[in-house]
């Protein structure tokens, strides 16, 4: 813990130790290498501004910018675009439903079996719970299987990506 902080952190020599290994990811160099990834998306932005430009049709804002912030982040960590600004509506509901799951993130982190309870039951029930989750359950397994396929694991069905993502969606 360090003196005199608001919350709990770590000293500085752990932090510097945990953050070591991830240094050559976010340095100078590398992130002048992403500058296509992030022009591509930017791109598209821009595309997406002129096409409702024209036609007067409102647009949010914030599904543009977050489909642009998912597509640049899927791009530079799994080597694979996920798409979100080519769709008609920036896959905005997905970008809703994990918005709304992450504010449970703070009561989860001290009370852990809520989650625990929640990633338990099976997707019918999850659904049923919370209906708008349904639109996420899919494209997240297809895009988790997309990315474990390329990693070499090829026999790994649905059911197992769906209890992979409910372990590690906490992180």
């Amino acid at each position: 813990m360090t003196p005199g902080a608001f919350i709990a952190t770590s000293g500085h020599d752990l932090h510097r130790s945990r953050r070591s290994p991830l240094n050559p990811f976010f340095s100078k160099q590398s992130i002048r290498r992403q500058d296509p990834i992030v022009q591509r998306s930017l791109g598209k932005v821009l595309n997406i501004f002129d096409k409702y430009a024209a036609s007067g049709a409102p647009l949010s804002l914030w599904a543009v910018f977050v489909a642009a912030t998912g597509d640049i982040i899927t791009e530079y960590s799994f080597g694979d675009c996920w798409n979100n600004l080519d769709a008609p509506d920036h896959n905005e509901p997905i970008f809703r439903v994990m918005a709304e799951g992450s504010r449970l993130w703070h009561v989860s982190s001290y009370q852990p079996w809520i989650m625990q309870s929640f990633q338990s039951l099976p997707d019918s029930i999850v659904v049923w719970l919370a209906p708008a989750v349904k639109g996420v359950i899919a494209p997240f397994s297809v895009g988790l299987k997309g990315v474990l396929s390329r990693k070499g694991h090829l026999t790994v069905n649905l059911t197992d990506l769906t209890k992979v993502y409910r372990r590690y969606q906490n992180f």
